[in-house]
């Protein structure tokens, strides 16, 4: 059968985001062709998308080697066959490519519910925006749960790691308030969804060319903190200086070398400000001068989300325990200290 080479690996590239890393369950690694779908489940994600093929053609193929060999031919059209114990794929002259497959489906797919979308609702447009602002907050893993997820609320998504706090109101679709790990929703704000439909266990979305994404969802626990206060508009005003991103950009060279420590430190005092990222490979500095006259202090923040702030808005409120930065329907509130002597952080 000729596909055209650019949408069926667009498609592949869509249903990666549930491909695992290694066999967590049976055929997690592969790309599952059946009923003219292309499925992914890593027992966390489950990604569908149309594959391009004939319906009645099913296998699953380990995706890695499939994708690497589709990105490096430039054919505009492949020939894509089922073959004797796997998948052929023929390009221009000679060029051709086999891959092992197997015919039985074992991928438990019917672990993931399925969702009703003749009664989904509409996903807002910004928010795919509000997911990747908000992650900067959430951290990559831990064992706390509440610390590595971002929380969709029915009327905000929200993400915390007790030390940075972000919430953007935005109508989410949810019914009641869950989480879902941020690890698992990374890949959501590219598929740029437009339809939203929630079961029992899982949150689902799916976009115009029919990519349909979904995650697993948690109960948050009774005990579940109360982050609004912490929101609350307080505090002496402050100026940051415009250049402030372009500076957290910079030290993130360093600070992104450790991911479970992405963090520059920042030093405010009266008439000026330091910031520092330092990794193993070395460190950053730089010191702007800022529209500050109140105590000195400072905080640990990620770079992304300094950056995310100041280009948003350079008016932040400092009160003795945080610094807020309102953007109206954005919100983001970074743990402070108060720092005895000089505040440089020496």
């Amino acid at each position: 059968m000729l596909v055209n080479r650019d949408e069926f690996l667009q498609s592949l590239e869509s249903a990666s985001p549930g491909v695992a890393t290694k066999d967590v369950i049976e055929q997690s690694t592969c790309f599952v062709f059946s009923d003219g779908f292309v499925t992914t489940f890593d027992d966390e994600i489950c990604v569908r998308v149309p594959s391009k093929l004939p319906k009645d053609w099913s296998a699953a193929v380990p995706a890695k080697p499939l994708l690497e060999q589709l990105r490096r031919w430039k054919e505009d059209e492949i020939d894509v066959e089922s073959a004797a114990g796997g998948l052929e794929v023929k390009g221009k002259g000679s060029r051709k490519a086999f891959f092992v497959a197997e015919k039985d489906i074992t991928l438990p797919v019917e672990h993931v519910e399925r969702p009703d979308w003749s009664k989904a609702s509409k996903v807002e447009q910004e928010f795919g925006e509000a997911i990747k602002a908000v992650s900067t907050c959430a951290k990559d893993r831990d064992e706390n749960m509440n610390l590595c997820s971002i929380s969709i609320h029915p009327d905000y998504v929200q993400a915390c790691d007790n030390d940075q706090l972000a919430r953007w109101k935005v109508k989410t679709g949810v019914s009641s308030f869950v989480l879902a790990r941020k690890e698992a929703l990374k890949h959501l704000p590219s598929l740029d969804p437009t339809e939203f439909a929630e079961t029992p266990g899982w949150l689902h979305w799916r976009n115009p060319a029919g990519v349909e994404f979904s995650v697993r969802k948690t109960i948050p626990p009774e005990d579940f903190p109360d982050y609004g206060p912490f929101l609350n508009k307080e505090g002496e005003p402050v100026v940051l200086p415009k250049g402030l991103a372009e500076a957290a950009d910079k030290a993130a060279v360093f600070t992104s070398e450790d991911k479970d420590n992405d963090l520059v430190r920042v030093d405010l005092k009266p008439g000026r400000l330091r910031i520092r990222g330092q990794g193993p490979s070395g460190r950053y500095e730089e010191c702007p001068k800022v529209n500050y006259n109140g105590r000195e202090l400072s905080f640990m923040v990620s770079p992304r989300l300094l950056a995310e702030l100041v280009n948003r808005h350079h008016e932040a409120l400092v009160s003795e325990k945080k610094l807020l930065i309102d953007c109206g329907r954005f919100r983001s509130a970074i743990c402070l200290e108060v720092v005895n002597g000089k505040g440089g952080g020496e």
